[in-house]
């Protein structure tokens, strides 16, 4: 097939075809709840924009969990993989009346669980998860979409000690604000 055949094809497809967007990452959360016994429960809530195709949740998504004394000097000990994905689409944004809701406003959330041992140590436990793709609607980032999200915690010896559970929001984050 001669060169203009396949130009004209690829005319014809860039023509026809759809626009091109993606969902990307705009935030999320990390808490547990000691069972016992050095066993955790994680659960890991990440929430993207839905107004368009593209990018699809982890599954499963993997924490990895490092031990130390603090972030910056830590030993990997594993990576686990998160069971149980359950997605809530298109949260409604919360009334307000000073509030004008941006016409397309959309966003996911996908809830993920994690059980893990971890045996008291005298160091500091990190739970750790990250993945690419910011919203690009951001704007105190130079370009969000090659920029990735983190979200951690820190399991620290006091709170294995103790077996405390780690503050949780009680209420979703207000999707857009005045």
């Amino acid at each position: 097939m001669p060169f203009r055949c396949y130009f004209a094809v690829f005319c014809i497809l860039l023509i026809t075809g759809g626009s091109l967007e993606a969902r990307h990452i705009i935030g999320g959360d990390l808490s547990y709840v000691c069972n016992g016994d050095g066993t955790y429960t994680f659960l890991m809530k990440i929430y993207r924009d839905c107004s368009s195709g593209g990018a699809q949740y982890d599954d499963p998504a993997v924490v990895s969990v490092y031990e130390g004394t603090e972030a910056s000097n830590t030993l990997l000990i594993s990576n686990v993989p998160g069971t149980g994905i359950r997605s809530t689409a298109n949260i409604p944004p919360d009334a307000n009346p000073c509030l004008i809701v941006p016409p397309n406003v959309c966003v996911e959330e996908a809830t993920y669980q994690f059980k893990v041992s971890l045996p008291a140590i005298s160091e500091s436990y990190f739970v750790v998860y990250q993945r690419c793709c910011r919203n690009n609607t951001i704007t105190n980032i130079r370009n969000p979409r090659s920029s990735g999200a983190t979200y951690s915690i820190e399991l620290t010896p006091r709170a294995q000690e103790l077996c405390n559970n780690s503050p949780a929001f009680n209420n979703f984050p207000p999707i857009v604000i005045c």
